[in-house]
């Protein structure tokens, strides 16, 4: 159950590292790492995916029951069969229509990253710094 709420947050990682590179020329390496050291939340996601893709994700938004769900499970609480398999569907209904809306937008297949890399030349490593500090990324690279 944990391990499909951390495949998530993976997802969420790829959906925006894909889009810096493919969308804004992000030097690759810089937006790898700024993208892995950035601490998000559900709603810090939400935040930089429409900064990014200019768009709201998709997905379940009421996804707070699963969320709960995971935290009980996390925290070591009983939690009911029914319960689990809840969960884990919502977070496959959840990712299913982020990996559509990824694909619709930036033509990204997340599943192997195939085409996420343009032709033209990324930003050098100062200016990718500076833009992806502007779009409201935290880390440092």
């Amino acid at each position: 159950m944990a391990y499909t709420f951390l495949r998530i947050e993976m997802l969420w990682n790829r959906c925006l590292y894909g889009g810096l590179v493919k969308l804004h020329r992000a030097e690759a390496g810089i937006a790898r790492r700024v993208v892995d050291k950035q601490h998000l939340t559900r709603e810090g996601f939400q935040k930089l995916f429409n900064v990014v893709y200019g768009a709201a994700p998709d997905g379940k938004e009421d996804f707070k029951k699963a969320e709960t769900i995971r935290d009980r499970v996390i925290h070591g609480k009983d939690v009911e069969p029914a319960d689990l398999r809840y969960a884990i569907g919502e977070a496959i209904d959840h990712a299913t229509a982020l990996i559509a809306q990824v694909q619709t937008i930036a033509g990204l297949n997340l599943g192997d990253m195939r085409g996420y890399k343009t032709k033209i030349e990324p930003l050098d490593r100062r200016t990718t710094k500076w833009v992806l500090k502007g779009m409201g990324f935290a880390a440092r690279a």
